[in-house]
């Protein structure tokens, strides 16, 4: 029998480490089969398990938010939700209620502790996390979506409620298991936009998802997956604005999100450029609002009217930029037409690209070209060509030289640092001192200059005098 001695020595560590945690990296494992189902525009859901004995129902995988909530009770749109009653693991809080609004809708619930597993997703030890039982709701849950509930995979700063020492799923997963900080995402939609299908795994990424190497760039901020991008291009046009103003105030990797969304003043420059960029002349600005649709029976014809989007990320490769390129046939977003339309066999499209006020979102429309791979490890973000990409022979690029990225992240003027509002606190309590002293000297001063004038020098010597 043949001994190896790194095995034997492997063992040695395992025994002398005792208790202790071991992580053991698996980012190169082969992925299950897909996991994700949905669509582009009702969001991409995995199935999970809550509770003893497993409770199991459809969630959406959510990179912009961190709480996890699942129906605690049934909808007009599902039978299936979570029934603490049920689970003999399940552990009442003490915490507020948790009240989350979104630009459309809202949920409320109470917080509740219990034990989630994904098996699919590389998450098979029970690991106990906090999730809200919602019991109200208003227009959050959509009409043939299959899921019941939101998995928040963002960093804990943004779970809610606010000052209630609740952790994310993605904090309590890495300090409950063996699995490295990491998630790693494939999202694919066909050109009908019929069998959205993906893989979500945790602890890893599988490089046979994609085609090409993953390209990283740093995470700004650990709220949301918080980046930075340092241009846009048009075609062949660079959109001419100020960095800062295409992070202002953030620019996330979200999953939750359908269309690209821009600074309203950036938003501007982009379309006024895709309009002088266009061979036909058959859209008006309800078309670019994303209220009025167009239809086809030529598809690929629409697609050769309109330019590419390039998006440039700072590389964590000294002077290198990541190019990454957004065609029309994600950006034209394939949706749901009258039934003459369809009829006539024709497809009806929408513009996927939208203003924001709270910064830019890379949503759906450009996570599906791309094998996103979200290393909290070491604060980046991973982009590789997808193989389910559109288009994935052409879609990512790395370039020689870059912005400087430190002057591209937006600092908000209107709020001042608590080290400038101290400033301005003490230079005020000087001056309010100071007036008194100012007083007194413009006093002697104008009595000096009028010795023997008027009763108040009079007064003011018998006061002395006394």
């Amino acid at each position: 029998m043949e001994f190896n001695f790194g095995n034997l020595l492997f063992m040695a560590v395992l025994l002398c480490m005792g208790d202790a945690k071991i992580r053991i990296p698996l980012r190169y494992k082969r992925a299950s089969a897909n996991n994700l189902k949905g669509t582009t525009v009702t969001g991409y859901y995995i199935t999970v398990n809550l509770g003893t004995p497993p409770q199991t129902f459809n969630v959406i995988v959510d990179t912009g938010s961190s709480n996890f909530a699942v129906s605690g009770t049934k909808t007009s749109f599902s039978d299936s939700f979570y029934n603490k009653a049920l689970s003999n693991t399940s552990i009442d809080t003490t915490l507020p209620t948790v009240d989350v609004h979104y630009t459309e809708g809202w949920w409320k619930g109470n917080i509740v502790s219990d034990l989630l597993t994904i098996p699919s997703a590389n998450l098979i030890q029970p690991v106990r996390v906090h999730v809200a039982d919602i019991s109200e709701t208003k227009n959050f849950f959509i009409n043939e979506s299959q899921w019941i509930g939101i998995l928040g995979l963002a960093y804990s700063s943004l779970v809610l409620p606010k000052n209630g020492g609740l952790w994310s799923v993605m904090h309590d997963i890495v300090e409950q298991t063996t699995l490295e900080d990491i998630l790693s995402m494939q999202l694919c939609s066909t050109p009908t936009r019929d069998e959205t299908q993906g893989v979500l795994l945790f602890g890893e990424w599988d490089s046979s998802l994609a085609t090409g190497q993953i390209y990283w760039t740093r995470i700004v901020k650990q709220w949301y997956y918080d980046i930075l991008i340092t241009g846009l291009k048009v075609g062949d046009t660079m959109i001419e604005v100020d960095c800062e103003e295409l992070n202002n105030d953030r620019t996330i990797v979200d999953s939750g999100t359908t269309n690209l969304r821009l600074p309203q003043k950036v938003y501007n420059l982009v379309v006024s450029v895709i309009k002088t960029k266009l061979v036909k002349d058959d859209f008006d600005d309800d078309f670019y609002d994303g209220t009025k649709m167009f239809c086809t029976s030529e598809p690929n014809v629409l697609f050769s009217w309109f330019p590419n989007l390039s998006i440039f990320l700072p590389s964590t490769e000294a002077n290198k930029t990541i190019e990454l390129t957004v065609f029309p046939q994600s950006y034209l977003q394939l949706t749901e037409g009258l039934v003459t339309e369809t009829l006539l066999g024709r497809s009806c499209y929408k513009f996927a690209i939208f203003p924001s006020t709270s910064g830019s979102v890379l949503g759906t429309v450009v996570m599906e070209q791309y094998y996103v791979v979200f290393d909290r490890g070491n604060n980046t973000v991973g982009f590789a060509t997808s193989k389910c990409a559109v288009l994935p022979t052409t879609s990512i690029q790395i370039r020689n030289g870059w912005i400087n990225s430190t002057s591209c992240q937006y600092i908000s003027h209107s709020v001042k640092s608590p080290l400038t509002l101290a400033a301005y606190i003490v230079l005020g309590l000087f001056c309010i001192c100071l007036l008194p002293v100012c007083f007194l000297i413009a006093y002697n001063f104008f009595r000096k200059r009028s010795p023997g004038i008027g009763c108040c020098s009079g007064s003011y010597n018998q006061l002395n005098d006394t």
